[in-house]
Parts: structure tokens; sequence; C-alpha cells
């Protein structure tokens, strides 16, 4: 359904994707995580209720498809600019790790 120009007005903004990942990385400079560890320290913060640079994270992981938000978001950084992007191998399984630049 979409939304009249009053409904709009009233809807709560929500946190883009993008700028939240960028802040994450931009703050934890220069250190680079992979997608998945970022996902499990979240998760592991939300499960304690623990408060820290992960909470913001957190957040989002309720939904089915976050990673999957998450993984554009970090592409697209990387294709502006903002991102390092680098890949180790790891048992023979190649894990990517980003940070900001």
């Amino acid at each position: 359904m979409p939304l009249s120009e009053a409904q709009w007005e009233q809807a709560e903004p929500d946190d883009n994707v993008i700028a939240l990942v960028y802040g994450f990385l931009e703050s934890e400079k220069p250190t680079a995580y992979s997608i998945e560890e970022i996902f499990s320290q979240a998760e592991a913060n939300v499960q304690s209720d623990s408060s820290s640079t992960w909470e913001d994270v957190g957040a989002l992981l309720g939904e089915q498809s976050a990673e999957e938000k998450y993984r554009w978001a970090f592409e697209y950084l990387v294709h502006a600019g903002e991102l390092e992007k680098r890949a180790v191998f790891d048992g023979g399984e190649k894990v990517e790790f980003y940070r900001a630049t």
C-alpha cells in the first residue's frame, strides 16, 4: 500500500543500513571485520543485553534477510571507496574482511 504525504510525515525515519555499516567500521578503524564476525558479536551482545558499539548493528538482526542487506551495504561502500576489502583463506574457505579507508 502506498503512503499518502500525511502518512509519510507521520512515519518514523528508519536506519540506513549503509550509514550504519560505515559508521560502525569508521568507529572501529583500523580494525577489519568479516560480516560473519559482526553478526556473531552483535547477536551475542543482544542476547546478553550488552551496550556497546555493536548495539545498533544488533538492532537490525531481527530480519531474516538482514545479513543480505549488510552484504549489499558492504559491497556498495567498497565500490564507493569508503571501505577496503581483503580476502583470506581459512581452512580452504574464503573469508572476506572489510575496514574503513
